[in-house]
């Protein structure tokens, strides 16, 4: 989300004003939000692709296919690390990406 549109998704609540800081879930252009940036995140990838909530690899053999989805999952996994999100252990959180292959 943008800064300057923060304050254009402000609400209000009993404990006072608030904006978001990163787009909320249900609002009307998330899913677009959410395909930009997994396009600009596999964009370095060959043969990688992303449609709603999937990855897709474009691959003639299970070895081929393992390793891309290595190198997305790894990608993934330095986008959440470089986020504002709370404190994560980068090696716990890409062992237990890479071992879901």
């Amino acid at each position: 989300m943008a800064p300057q549109e923060k304050e254009k998704m402000a609400f209000v609540t009993p404990d006072g004003c608030f904006q978001f800081r990163k787009m909320p879930f249900g609002m009307a252009n998330s899913t677009v939000t959410f395909n930009r940036m997994m396009r600009k995140l596999l964009d370095n990838l060959q043969n990688a692709d992303s449609f709603v909530d999937d990855l897709l690899s474009h691959m003639q053999t299970w070895e081929n296919t393992c390793r891309c989805l290595e190198k997305c999952l790894v990608a993934l996994a330095k986008l959440i690390l470089h986020s504002d999100l709370p404190s994560v252990n980068s090696t716990t959180l890409i062992s237990s990406l890479l071992d879901t292959l």
